[in-house]
């Protein structure tokens, strides 16, 4: 896999908490941001889908979405 070097801006606490997180889960800070980063794109994509399945189907029912909710706390 090809890495591309890049330069980011971040604010003095923020980048402070993400060096935290980054040593308390034993990352690089540029592992742990690669991450993050990860996660945040998959999470979109998650939502994109639920809300073209909204758009197709009609909103889920707050009994669905309690259902999901405990699926996922599992």
């Amino acid at each position: 896999m090809a890495v591309e070097k890049i330069s980011i801006s971040l604010d003095e606490d923020l980048l402070e908490l993400a060096r935290e997180a980054a040593d308390a889960e034993d990352l690089s800070l540029s592992a742990w941001l690669a991450a993050a980063a990860r996660d945040r794109a998959r999470q979109l994509g998650l939502k994109r889908l639920v809300e073209e399945y909204e758009a197709e189907f009609g909103a889920f029912t707050p009994e669905e979405r309690a259902e999901a909710q405990a699926w996922l706390d599992e």
